[in-house]
Parts: C-alpha cells; sequence; structure tokens
C-alpha cells in the first residue's frame, strides 16, 4: 500500500484479524498506513463486547436532558459529544449482541 495519514470521523470500525472480526465504536481519530502496516491512533475507542448498555443508555438520557436545558454554547457542545458517542455505543454493542444471540 501507499503511505497514507488520513482522520477519521466517528463510526463503527471492525478489525479482522486470523478470522476472528472485533468491533469498536471510535469517535475520531487518525488512520495511518505505512510500510504495509496500519495504525490507529483513536480520540476514545471501545471494543464492543466492553460496552455496558446500561451505562450507555444512562449517558445517553443525561445528554438528552442537558441538551434540553438552556446553556452555553460550549456546554452545548460537549453535551452533543456525549449524546453522539453514548448513541455510537449503543448501536456498535446492540449489533454484536445481536449477532452472538
Amino acid at each position: 500500500h501507499e503511505d497514507l495519514l488520513t482522520k477519521l470521523k466517528e463510526g463503527e470500525m471492525l478489525i479482522k484479524k486470523h478470522g476472528k472480526i472485533t468491533y469498536f465504536a471510535l469517535t475520531g481519530g487518525f488512520l495511518e498506513v505505512s510500510q504495509n502496516k496500519v495504525n490507529i491512533l483513536a480520540d476514545y475507542a471501545i471494543r464492543a463486547e466492553d460496552i455496558e448498555i446500561a451505562k450507555a443508555e444512562e449517558a445517553k438520557e443525561r445528554a438528552q436532558k442537558k441538551l434540553k436545558e438552556h446553556q452555553e454554547e460550549k456546554e452545548f457542545i460537549v453535551a452533543d459529544a456525549e449524546l453522539k458517542k453514548a448513541i455510537l455505543e449503543l448501536r456498535v454493542a446492540r449489533k454484536i449482541k445481536t449477532r452472538s444471540s
């Protein structure tokens, strides 16, 4: 592969190694390809198996509540990011839990 450095957006990522697939939720960062190796420098990443659905649901509810309150722009931006992170974690966790059922 050609050397590459690119910015990652929030989303789900899967890593396939030795026939095993591992899912992650990640909130952004960078991906580097160099000398046929891939490095990911993530702002935040969590394996689907490590996501606690109840805690993610609570975080989602807290963030939604904060977004409804009148607040300064900085607080709104933080609450919005927390909501997106919780929704992403829930989507990734439910995907892996559905496949293992």
